[in-house]
């Protein structure tokens, strides 16, 4: 048989350099394979799995399920040299098959337990032999030196998931994992699953890992985003890809290999599986016949798809691109922040990316930051205290990239975060890019409880691969997206200025894309002290920018999101870490037969939220106040309204306490811990919307008096075809902020009427005309707010509340909440103008229609 080493002389100088996914297949490195965020580290090095399956093969003549152990040898051999540098197999190798993998360096990910194809979970024989047979291979295996992974399972059937259901399968899983963990407590573990059961929900695993056959580029990317998603914080491997050569040629096998292991990199997982090495494969001894997958065939002669991968293996994601890299200008703005800027410093020297610049720009800090810059050498601004905003936008103005990232002082980078951002925020030509923060493993115990309070700076998503919002301490802008809006906001000094940013980009429909593996650590508060300022500073933020943004917000003062918070430690689509109340369904397609089935949520309850939101707390305390002085002067009442604070009170804490127990599962904490634990979550959910609030009531009394962004009535530059286009926009504009909102009747005199949750309801008029004289032309729009129905009978109920505190002078304490509705219904008339004139005037900005200053 014929060997393939046409490149060993390169391939050998490669083997001497580092894991990275821009070099060469590593060598054999001594060390325990481990997880690091979204990727997985030997060592001190981080290994991009550069895999290639192999098997299932008829019985050696020693009864293995792999060929004779010369022909192994060779292969495995002729693997490292095509840059290969793990082996996935579906059985547990044998001792002698794994010290051959050991021998050329190669890494092995067995199936230690193939899954079930029949109804085995029915025979308690079966059972406890899958188990005996897991436990006694990961013992085995427990410590040598060949194993990268485990995997406990390979396509469990749709069909076997919907007949057991969901739940047992998920719970099957589980016992073979914590069997696997009990022989090997420092293996890593996975379970290769595929897109007809991608609804079974395994948490647990240390590595999530899929098979996927997609021969589309672009429906492979979207895949690959989604499958982001859903792995969370997790490393994604893809455990099978590749193409049919019999049915496709093998020309077209390799042009489809090479843009599938691009997008595995590109999109950041930790490697990838190309199925296979050989077209000789067998299950138990039976010859499979009709496909042909291999990188060789069934005689071991190489195809063209061997040196795309070897190409891609062997190569540098670097020098592959056609064009230069981008310069990319990272800003860290810091005020007071010596703890952590050294190590924020650190990470940012060792990035792996080709062409970038450091700045600092010190906002008259008073510890030691400026001798901490001084020592790592990076360019320094050092300016009097002003503000997050300002700071941010002398880093915009000194950068000579044309792509400006920003990192906060408390956070460390990924090392290849700009990698992953620059080339995400290329593949959609967006015009910003954000990726996840995550809690920083030597975080102590509350900074961990803090990490699953509400609140913790977080991502917006509208789906897999744009965002609504990236977060401060990790986003990069093209450099003159950013001036074309004027940069930040300066009023921002220390939270918001983020969220005003990407506002501005999306009104002029600009793109912001979101990379889940470009990565910061990003320190929670280490104290809830701390943690409670914060929130009170964001709650100041955020009465801000109401009072710029009034249309981001509904009648009750709510900030108003039209994507998916993602405020967990699992990434999940929850509220503050509550799980959603109703049950799930699954699609699983006609007769089960759907390809790609997924879990859906028939009702979402946001309405959840509510019950530790700081206006339901405070309507609990004053029914409870109310009940107490009832007991001394109407002792039934005071029971009633006891009974009624009680089960308000017991609900707050109850919907608390359930982020709470998923806290303590999620680190397993036990004894003394876990009831510490578990109370400081429970907690700081119900203090961090008390907190906040406080802060959101302090910026408005600050931001009190000042007049609304703009006017009921007002004029922008704009032609006779730009009001209709404006009009068209708008209405989209109102609908993606939350505002129920249709064109008016054609015999109305108005132009759009808006709905909301309030009393009112507003219309939107708008004209064209031209000053002939100065040749130019505006468009002049009016919004007018017209009472509902219901108003009349909302003011009749909180009038005849008035007479009940003069009767019965126990319910008192019920004024505050009386007063808190009679002020919210009092200015919802004027909210609703201001929000809809304000969304108006921005969705003109976003066409380049800007006001008209002097007509």
């Amino acid at each position: 048989m014929k060997n393939v080493h046409e490149n060993a002389t390169v391939i050998e100088a490669e083997r001497e350099r580092s894991l990275s996914p821009s070099d060469s297949g590593s060598l054999w490195v001594p060390g325990r394979p481990a997880v690091d965020g979204k990727y997985l580290r030997v060592g001190e090095d981080r290994f991009w799995v550069k895999a290639v399956t192999y098997g299932s093969f008829a019985p050696n003549d020693d009864g293995e399920p792999f060929p004779p152990l010369p022909q192994l040898r060779d292969d495995f051999a002729r693997m490292r040299d095509a840059g290969i540098n793990t082996v996935r197999l579906y059985g547990p190798p044998s001792d002698r098959i794994a010290d051959a993998a050991a021998d050329v360096g190669l890494f092995l990910i067995p199936d230690i337990c193939w899954g079930m194809r029949r109804c085995e979970l029915d025979d308690p024989n079966l059972v406890r032999f899958t188990f005996d047979w897991t436990r006694g291979h990961a013992k085995r295996l427990a410590d040598h030196p060949a194993m990268l992974m485990f995997s406990i399972g390979n396509e469990i059937p749709p069909l076997m998931v919907r007949w057991y259901g969901r739940k047992r399968i998920e719970s099957f899983v589980h016992d073979l994992y914590q069997t696997v963990k009990e022989q090997a407590p420092h293996s890593l573990v996975t379970y290769c699953n595929h897109p007809p059961t991608e609804y079974v929900n395994l948490p647990f695993l240390d590595v999530v890992s899929y098979n996927i056959y997609l021969e589309r580029e672009t429906d492979f990317r979207k895949y690959l985003a989604r499958l982001q998603t859903l792995a969370g914080n997790r490393p994604l491997f893809i455990s099978e890809l590749g193409l049919d050569s019999r049915k496709h040629g093998t020309e077209k096998q390799a042009e489809v290999l090479d843009w599938q292991l691009r997008a595995v990199f590109e999109k950041g997982l930790c490697g990838a599986a190309v199925y296979a090495w050989t077209d000789q494969w067998s299950i138990f001894q039976h010859a499979i016949e009709g496909w042909d997958f291999g990188l060789t065939d069934a005689d071991r002669w190489p195809k063209p798809a061997l040196a795309t991968v070897r190409r891609i293996y062997c190569g540098s994601l670097y020098q592959m691109r056609k064009t230069p890299w981008p310069r990319v200008s990272v800003v860290v703005a810091v005020y007071n922040g010596a703890k952590t800027l050294d190590n924020c410093l650190r990470s940012l020297r060792r990035l792996n990316y080709p062409d970038y610049e450091i700045i600092v720009i010190d906002d008259g800090s008073k510890d030691h930051t400026p001798q901490i810059v001084t020592r790592h050498g990076v360019r320094s601004i050092r300016v009097d205290n002003g503000g997050l905003s300002r700071a941010r936008n002398l880093g915009i103005e000194a950068a000579t990239g044309s792509i400006v990232a920003f990192i906060d002082s408390d956070a460390y980078a990924d090392e290849d975060w700009l990698f992953n951002l620059v080339t995400t925020l290329e593949e959609h030509n967006a015009a910003g890019v954000g990726g996840p923060n995550l809690t920083p493993p030597e975080d102590g115990f509350v900074a961990l409880c803090v990490d699953h309070a509400p609140g913790n700076p977080t991502h917006v998503l509208l789906d897999d691969e744009t965002a609504e919002h990236v977060p401060g301490c990790n986003m990069a802008f093209r450099k003159d997206a950013l001036q074309r809006i004027n940069m930040f906001d300066p009023t921002h000094r220390a939270a918001g200025d983020d969220v005003d940013v990407c506002w501005k980009l999306l009104v002029r429909e600009e793109k912001i894309a979101f990379s889940p593996s470009a990565v910061v650590w990003h320190h929670r508060r280490p104290t809830v002290k701390g943690f409670l300022k914060q929130q009170r500073g964001y709650g100041y933020a955020e009465a801000h920018l109401k009072r710029r943004y009034p249309g981001r917000f509904n009648v009750f003062g709510d900030l108003v999101w039209r994507g998916a918070v993602y405020d967990s430690p699992q990434t999940a689509m929850r509220a503050h870490g509550v799980p959603l109340l109703f049950k799930p369904v699954v699609y699983q397609g006609l007769f089960g037969g759907g390809m790609f089935q997924s879990i859906y949520q028939p009702f979402l309850n946001w309405w959840f939220q509510i019950f530790t939101t700081a206006e339901w707390q405070m309507l609990s305390w004053c029914v409870l106040a109310a009940g107490v002085l009832g007991l001394m002067m109407s002792p039934l009442s005071g029971a009633i309204l006891l009974s009624l604070a009680t089960a308000m009170i017991a609900t707050t804490v109850g919907v608390a306490m359930i982020p709470a127990s998923h806290a303590v599962k999620t680190h397993r904490w036990r004894g003394l811990q876990r009831a510490k634990g578990f109370l400081l979550v429970t907690t700081m959910h119900i203090l961090q919307p008390l907190v906040r609030a406080a802060g959101y009531l302090r910026g408005l009394w600050d931001t009190r008096g000042a007049p609304d962004p703009t006017p009921p009535v007002e004029r922008v530059w704009g032609n006779l075809a730009q009001r209709q286009e404006w009009l068209d926009r708008l209405q989209d504009h109102l609908r993606a902020c939350g505002w129920i909102c249709k064109p008016s009747e054609p015999w109305s005199e108005t132009d759009i009427d808006v709905e909301g949750p309030g009393p009112c309801r507003v219309t939107l008029c708008s004209t064209y005309e031209e000053n002939l004289e100065k040749g130019r032309h505006y468009v002049r729009f009016r919004v007018e707010a017209k009472r509902k129905r219901i108003l009349p009978l909302l003011w009749t109920m909180l009038t005849l509340a008035l007479p009940l505190f003069v009767l019965f002078p126990f319910l008192l304490p019920l004024a505050l909440p009386w007063a808190f509705a009679v002020k919210r219904l009092a200015d919802a008339r004027r909210f609703m103008i201001a929000a809809v004139a304000q969304l108006a005037s921005e969705c003109a900005e976003g066409l380049n229609m800007p006001k008209v200053e002097n007509p």
